[in-house]
């Protein structure tokens, strides 16, 4: 259909194809439903590679424990996968992702997640001498005040084996988020 309107389209198999890219956007509206959970982190993977940096990623996942096979609606077999948010949250944090949004959304039959995130800065932004994120999220007073502007934080990739960097973090640095933000600005 896409390719006979005149639309680059590929048949994909998320489980184990590239995914090509850089994309500003992956959505996998009602399909990662049916990846079996040890397979559902290495499509995550992959889709962030995928995305370019300032990119999104958009998933729906039925909401609900355990996984079950099918036949109703189309009378041949599907596998469905449920999951519960913080299980989402998790699986897309390890995997690179920072969660925007992830929202319960009521549909007819069963509840159902909308999750919304973006590519990490691979960055964790924590006090200089504590060793420890130097607020809490949301920051106290949380919108307009600045819990880590001025203070002295060290941008550490979680994968890395040298030292951090220590920088003094701008007024702007209001949130982790922000900060991590900044860090990335730096080699």
């Amino acid at each position: 259909m896409l390719r006979a309107a005149g639309h680059h389209a590929r048949l994909l198999d998320v489980r184990v194809d590239d995914f090509g890219g850089p994309y500003d956007a992956v959505l996998a509206d009602a399909v990662l439903l049916h990846v079996i959970r040890k397979q559902f982190v290495d499509v995550l993977q992959r889709a962030r590679q995928a995305v370019a940096s300032g990119g999104v990623l958009a998933i729906t996942l039925k909401e609900g424990d355990g996984e079950t096979w099918t036949e109703a609606k189309f009378g041949r077999p599907r596998h469905f996968t449920y999951w519960r948010g913080p299980a989402v949250r998790a699986a897309l944090v390890n995997t690179g992702w920072h969660v925007l949004s992830l929202e319960h959304v009521a549909r007819r039959v069963e509840p159902w997640d909308a999750v919304f995130a973006e590519p990490d800065g691979g960055f964790d932004v924590v006090d200089w001498k504590t060793g420890r994120r130097p607020c809490s999220w949301p920051p106290t007073g949380w919108p307009g005040t600045s819990c880590q502007g001025g203070r002295s934080v060290a941008c550490v990739r979680p994968s890395s084996t040298s030292a951090p960097a220590r920088r003094s973090a701008p007024p702007t640095c209001s949130t982790p988020r922000a900060c991590a933000r900044w860090c990335a600005a730096y080699p």
